[in-house]
């Protein structure tokens, strides 16, 4: 049993589940980008048989994202046993095995031991912090020196960041990415978006779209850039403008607002609702959009247009009616008291606006600012470590010297080598 278990706790802790995960991840997510583009042409089109699913919602997704958190943590506790040792053989007594089983070990003959003990303090603490007796006794002396002894951190920090950002995405698909138009003095009171699973979602806030213009780069008419200028409200006051284009976005209460497409015309039906009472309510609609009627808490969407009529569907329920200017009545029980006919279809220019909401951004970046400086300990710093034996004999010193280091390893062969040569 326990064999079973280390085989998998090492097949967990592996590289080899780390590429089998990004790669299945990335083979997916090029499998659903290339469907989507290339699927509408004629020589592409068996690559409709890949089934279209959102895959940063799906079960897959989930079981992926586990799998590598597991290969994160496995991984940095199979290494953290290797980082006490590390630590712990820093402060230990070095017998003659544990000198010459280190990468750099140089034995030489040296001055009397008074005068190469000071000159060994002199040079060692020129390279690293000052060095310390780990022991003395009799005609033997211990030291040991070292320096970059955090550099093992950096490991831990890295994987911790890389599992940190892995949480941010699982975060940030609780988020929304959603593209609307919207007409020259259109409001939305308040904004409605859509999530990933096309769930309506109500910010608490409004938008108003002052104006729509296309702006020319210098001189030349044929390099352009459309803006739109937005307004945000809050209970009806204004709170903040802004020009928007393609590389200036407005953020508010975490939503950011980002000017998406070049400007369009787009037909608007505009509809009259009449209730039993005789009040009178107008809306102004684009295909896909809704609107609630009176305060029965029912939803129509605009699912169709033609020349002279629009067709309503309830969000509630599967009925459907087709609307002219002759007022038509709602066949469902709680709608019977109202009527709609269709005023007009208008033709408006219009802009593309997309509004994104990514809960798990900041956690992103900072985590990925943290990532690279961890990776950066990893690969550019090193944890040096130097132990020094001398025993004391009647023609001078016997000085057996001994380094390891985790990355430049010939710095600290010269090194050795150089306070060698400086007590020989």
């Amino acid at each position: 049993m326990k064999k079973i278990i280390t085989s998998v706790f090492n097949f967990i802790s592996s590289i080899n589940l780390t590429i089998l995960v990004l790669s299945a991840a990335t083979v997916i997510f090029i499998l659903q980008v290339t469907r989507e583009k290339l699927a509408p042409l004629p020589s592409w089109k068996w690559l409709a048989i890949i089934p279209e699913f959102d895959f940063y919602h799906s079960r897959g997704f989930i079981i992926l994202f586990a799998l590598f958190c597991a290969n994160l943590v496995a991984c940095s506790l199979k290494r953290l046993p290797r980082t006490i040792s590390i630590y712990r053989s820093s402060s230990r007594v070095p017998d003659d095995t544990f000198l010459s089983s280190m990468p750099e070990a140089l034995e030489f003959k040296a001055e009397n031991y008074r005068v190469t003990k000071e000159k060994l303090l002199a040079i060692i603490s020129t390279n690293f912090s000052t060095p310390y007796v780990v022991k003395e006794e009799g005609n033997t002396l211990y030291l040991f020196a070292e320096k970059g002894k955090y550099t093992h951190l950096g490991f831990y920090l890295a994987h911790i960041c890389i599992l940190l950002i892995a949480i941010g995405t699982l975060i940030s698909t609780a988020g929304l990415q959603y593209s609307f138009d919207v007409a020259k003095g259109q409001l939305f009171d308040p904004l409605v978006v859509r999530d990933a699973n096309r769930q309506e979602k109500i910010l608490d806030f409004s938008l108003r779209c002052d104006d729509l213009k296309t702006v020319s780069y210098g001189e030349s008419d044929k390099l352009k850039k459309h803006m739109s200028t937005v307004t945000i409200l809050q209970g009806g006051a204004a709170v903040k403008t802004q020009d928007l284009d393609f590389g200036t976005h407005l953020t508010y209460n975490g939503v950011d607002i980002y000017q998406d497409r070049f400007s369009k015309t787009i037909t608007y039906a505009k509809l009259q609702v009449n209730d039993s009472a005789g009040k009178q309510k107008e809306h102004e609609l684009k295909l896909g959009d809704s609107f609630s009627v009176g305060d029965t808490g029912e939803k129509l969407r605009l699912t169709r247009v033609r020349q002279d009529s629009v067709q309503l569907k309830s969000i509630s329920s599967p009925g459907s009616i087709w609307v002219s200017k002759t007022p038509v009545q709602f066949t469902e029980p709680s709608l019977q008291a109202y009527r709609v006919s269709l005023i007009e279809l208008l033709q408006k220019e219009t802009t593309s606006l997309k509004a994104i909401y990514d809960p798990g951004q900041d956690l992103i970046w900072f985590s990925f600012l943290f990532m690279i400086a961890g990776f950066s300990m990893c690969f550019f710093l090193s944890h040096q470590r130097l132990w020094v034996k001398v025993d004391m004999e009647e023609d001078g010193s016997r000085v057996v010297l001994a380094g390891a280091a985790t990355n430049n390893h010939s710095a600290l062969a010269d090194m050795v080598g150089n306070i060698k040569a400086a007590l020989e």
